[in-house]
């Protein structure tokens, strides 16, 4: 008896997949990564629908590299009335483009230019947007340079060149009236000259802008995201004691574009709460949303590190911490828009020592290095009186330690002049929840996931090349998450309520897992904007003195799929360490790009920084790809869609090959 043929009845149908392309489009674009990972392998016609359409490709693409789509950048504009906003067919076309330049290191065009003006100590560069001090090294003016890199004609448009000297100006550069400064042919006698045989003098004339404010400016940031520029001024207050002087800070709070007071700011100018000791000033920076933090190092007898944090919107200064007295802030990161971390150095008084008496013998003492993770409510407009009301601003709020993350033992001698290493911690863009709106045209499409990223953290030992053979520098590594899982929702009671609640200590060999520590020789950065989101560049000399730059990637899921692609497993910890090189890496090349699976032993000489490291492994859990480019320059910094390059900090500056 043959068997009668199988027909679908009508409940069996899928109404789902017969729905039209914009609907199912709205269905699919609302799954999370997992989910719509599964759908790809329900059905071959499943899979071909996924695929084909593009609203639901570059959502999934976007999920895959830790990318959000800015719906701004979606917008007709404004300025320009004749643009047409991107499909997303063309956005996915672009983010594939990228993604796929940025594996292989490699420009999809090139253009250069020169700087003309000299070079200062102070400097900026985030999002496209370079700011650069044009004093020399050691003076202070209100002379500042501007240049946007989004005018270039694309995000890949990077070429290194060679330039003359640098023409310095003079000493004696008037800031009389405060006025913008454009860059022409016909300088005045206070302003830099040009070298009027440039050949790219009209590129530079487009993305360069100069800018005398009319008083020095200590320091500045920017966040281009909301047109903002705060610049830093430091005044004379008067005598202490009739002795010694005293200083105030000043953040003048401006627009980017303009250079007038931003719209927002219900205050222009923001006060340091407190005197300084002296005029010259160490500060860092933090713009988030509508939060503005400022770190200031070492300022006073009393403490060794101020952080404040302002509603720069409204003026009003929510939170205020100061360290201990045995406690240095080297630097501070913020991990979400209501935390931060904060590298610090704890010095350590041995009381049985037999050498306290002696004030000249430091054998007594000791130090340790740690991370203090810190958090505070979110900023609120409840919590800010109305502009036209008379009522006082809320008093400032302490963050909360959350907990001491212990870095691993380094090497330090008193009586040899080696002091403890110093720490700088950098992320970039910060985690803001807003997306950028600012620049009609100019508009990133593609913001890095908030909740993602990458933190490094410089170390560098002091005056340790002196007593050892190389020039003793690590850099660590570590994914956002690292730190982010030990932080308490934002709503949490332990932010609002004041209890005695001693800090919880996270030990090193926890986490050493899930950190990378590369050195002891590896280059010192001169500027250190050299990483955004899961992507971090690195300056490399060879044996022959020779430079190259490396473009690290540590996007878990970029790199879990290079894995499984090449069939190299993750290490167990019971696996074999033989073949590991000392060096403490192997790679696995494929098509010029390596993928690292495990870092090996560091050495553990006293004199390569660090101690007792060489019964222990790092980064086991943390693997990443990375590809090499040749460099004829000695700095490199990046943004999301470039890496600019120079020759020297005193001289010269080059675009380089775009990153995402």
């Amino acid at each position: 008896m043959s068997a009668k043929p199988r027909t679908t009845s009508e409940a069996d149908r899928s109404r789902l997949l017969e729905l039209p392309d914009e609907i199912l489009a709205r269905i699919f674009t609302h799954l999370d990564r997992q989910s719509l990972s599964k759908c790809y392998r329900i059905n071959k016609y499943l899979n071909t629908l996924l695929s084909e359409n593009s609203t639901i490709s570059l959502h999934y693409t976007l999920m895959c590299n830790n990318l959000l789509l800015n719906s701004d950048a979606l917008r007709p504009s404004i300025k320009y009335p004749n643009y047409a906003p991107s499909s997303s067919a063309q956005l996915l076309s672009t983010l594939r483009e990228r993604l796929t330049r940025l594996r292989n290191f490699t420009p999809k065009s090139e253009t250069d230019f020169s700087l003309v003006e000299p070079e200062g100590r102070l400097y900026e560069y985030l999002e496209g947007h370079l700011v650069r001090s044009t004093a020399g090294e050691r003076a202070l003016s209100g002379n500042i340079a501007f240049y946007d890199l989004n005018k270039l004609d694309d995000w890949e448009d990077v070429e290194e060149v060679e330039v003359e000297e640098m023409v310095q100006t003079s000493p004696s550069t008037s800031r009389r009236e405060g006025r913008e400064q454009p860059i022409t042919a016909e300088a005045s006698e206070d302003s830099t000259p040009l070298l009027m045989d440039d050949p790219e003098k009209e590129l530079g004339e487009n993305i360069r802008r100069l800018k005398d404010f009319g008083f020095d400016v200590a320091e500045f940031a920017i966040d281009p995201g909301q047109d903002l520029l705060v610049l830093v001024e430091v005044k004379v207050a008067g005598w202490r004691n009739n002795r010694s002087r005293s200083w105030t800070m000043h953040l003048h709070l401006m627009s980017l574009s303009t250079f007038e007071p931003h719209p927002l700011a219900r205050q222009s100018v923001l006060d340091w709460p407190w005197t300084l000791g002296r005029q010259s000033v160490n500060l860092a920076f933090q713009i988030c949303d509508d939060g503005l933090y400022v770190l200031s190092m070492n300022q006073s007898n009393e403490t060794s590190g101020t952080l404040c944090g302002w509603q720069w919107t409204t003026g009003w200064r929510a939170i205020s911490l100061r360290s201990a007295g045995t406690v240095s802030f080297e630097s501070f990161v913020l991990l979400t828009p209501t935390s931060f971390a904060v590298p610090v150095v704890m010095t350590h008084l041995d009381m049985t020592s037999g050498a306290l008496g002696e004030l000249n013998n430091p054998i007594d003492l000791s130090f340790t290095h740690h991370i203090q993770l810190y958090a505070f409510p979110p900023f609120s407009s409840t919590d800010v009186p109305a502009a036209n009301s008379s009522e006082p601003m809320p008093p400032p709020r302490t963050p909360t330690h959350i907990k001491t993350i212990d870095l691993p033992d380094f090497y330090y001698d008193l009586v040899a002049g080696i002091g403890p290493p110093r720490l700088d911690i950098r992320t970039d863009p910060p985690p803001r929840t807003t997306f950028p709106t600012f620049q009609d045209g100019h508009i990133q499409p593609f913001v890095p996931d908030p909740k993602t990223g990458l933190i490094i953290m410089n170390v560098t030992c002091q005056n340790a090349g002196e007593f050892s053979e190389i020039d003793v520098h690590f850099v660590i590594c570590m994914l956002k998450e690292t730190l982010t899982k030990h932080l308490p929702p934002p709503t949490s009671p332990l932010l609002t309520k004041e209890f005695a609640r001693p800090s919880t200590v996270v030990r090193w060999e926890s986490i050493q897992d899930d950190v990378r520590i590369f050195g002891p020789d590896i280059e010192r950065p001169a500027w250190v904007c050299n990483v955004f989101h899961n992507r971090y560049v690195q300056i490399i000399r060879t044996a022959q003195d020779r430079l190259f730059m490396r473009l690290y990637d540590f996007d878990p899921l970029r790199v879990l799929k290079e894995i499984r692609k090449r069939g190299a497993a993750f290490p167990h910890e019971d696996q074999d360490q033989d073949g590991w090189s000392p060096s403490g890496l192997r790679s696995i090349e494929d098509d010029g790009v390596f993928l690292e699976v495990r870092e090996g032993y560091l050495d553990g000489e006293v004199t390569y920084g660090l101690h007792d490291v060489d019964a222990l492994t790092f980064g086991s859990k943390l693997p990443f790809l990375y590809v090499d480019r040749p460099l004829r320059g000695e700095i490199a910094i990046m943004d999301g869609e470039r890496i600019v390059t120079m020759v020297s900090i005193a001289c010269l500056l080059r675009v380089s090959p775009s990153t995402d």
